[in-house]
């Protein structure tokens, strides 16, 4: 059984380690852990994350399905889960699929979205819990200046400009 001192790794090919940074790194808000010339190491919410540089280059189009490689975050407060959408709008990072409800009116019920990083990898945020529960608000505590939230272990901050925006509800839609 995993407890609160363990770590899961997880390992998968980036065609560019810049990109590869910038985007979990600086889009993200998650902690580099390390550098090498052929590998990143990050802190992925808590868990270990391994983007090694591969010879292939950029994929070429959207992949057609989730499955069956995608891996992700599943968050315990709605609110988070709500701020990092926000950010992701805000921040322009490319989506594999908005937030959309999964397996309505069953035990596994929860909401969804899917980002797609620089090398094509999918990367899923969750949040189970009552669907009808949606929109967005400023977490509790969150003070003008910004906040740094912490998500099991990764850093995400959020500045001025990006509080101003949140606030004036322009993160409700996403343009394509």
């Amino acid at each position: 059984m995993r407890t609160t001192s363990d770590v899961f790794h997880l390992a998968i090919p980036v065609h560019d380690l810049d990109e590869a940074q910038h985007f979990y790194v600086s889009l993200l808000g998650c902690k580099l852990a390390r550098r090498y010339p052929d590998r990143i190491t990050v802190d992925f919410f808590g868990d270990q994350l391994v983007c090694h540089l591969t010879e292939t280059g950029p994929p070429t189009q959207k992949p057609l399905s989730l499955y069956p490689r995608h891996f992700g975050v599943t968050f315990r407060e709605q609110c988070d889960f709500e701020l990092l959408h926000a950010c992701a709008i805000l921040r322009k990072i490319p989506f594999y699929s908005d937030v959309s409800t999964r397996f309505e009116a069953m035990a596994e019920e929860h909401r969804t979205f899917v980002l797609l990083d620089p090398s094509g990898t999918k990367t899923a945020r969750y949040w189970r819990g009552t669907a009808t529960q949606t929109g967005f608000w400023d977490p509790p505590g969150l003070k003008p200046g910004g906040r740094r939230f912490s998500f099991h272990g990764a850093r995400f901050s959020i500045g001025h400009a990006e509080r101003r925006t949140l606030q004036r509800g322009s993160h409700g839609s996403r343009q394509a």
